[in-house]
């Protein structure tokens, strides 16, 4: 349906001096995955840099995007119909999945920053050492 216009890169694992160059020219990121436990990492880089994003509709990825579906296009990722037709969606419709993208960096640079991380790490480290340093905890 998109002919030509279309190069697919599968990608194995990339050298982090060659993720910015491919990121920075991707078209679209597609990130089928079954289970991530904190989140889909490439989703959120890829729309924190405003790639357009096609991801499983799974809780995790769901919960990561604060539930909501107006930010990048999703799919069932057992059923490889979906992920076709998603992709060929993403693709054809340029404009809305460019609108989709912008709403998404534009939400995800506003949620997020590197002061918010911190925060973050912070308060995991001083719960685990408060929670080490309690009496009766184990070592």
């Amino acid at each position: 349906a998109v002919g030509s216009r279309a190069d697919i890169l599968f990608t194995d694992t990339i050298p982090k001096d060659g993720v910015e160059i491919l990121v920075g020219n991707a078209a679209l990121a597609v990130c089928p995955t079954l289970f991530e436990g904190g989140g889909c990492g490439p989703a959120m880089e890829a729309a924190y840099a405003g790639i357009p994003v096609v991801c499983s509709r799974i809780p995790q990825i769901l919960e990561q995007y604060d539930q909501r579906l107006d930010l990048c296009r999703f799919f069932d990722p057992l059923d490889e119909q979906a992920i076709a037709d998603a992709v060929r969606t993403a693709l054809v419709d340029e404009a809305g999945t460019r609108v989709m993208a912008e709403r998404a960096q534009q939400w995800i640079q506003r949620r997020r920053n590197w002061e918010d991380v911190a925060r973050e790490y912070g308060a995991v480290i001083r719960a685990v050492w408060e929670e080490k340093a309690a009496p009766g905890a184990r070592s």
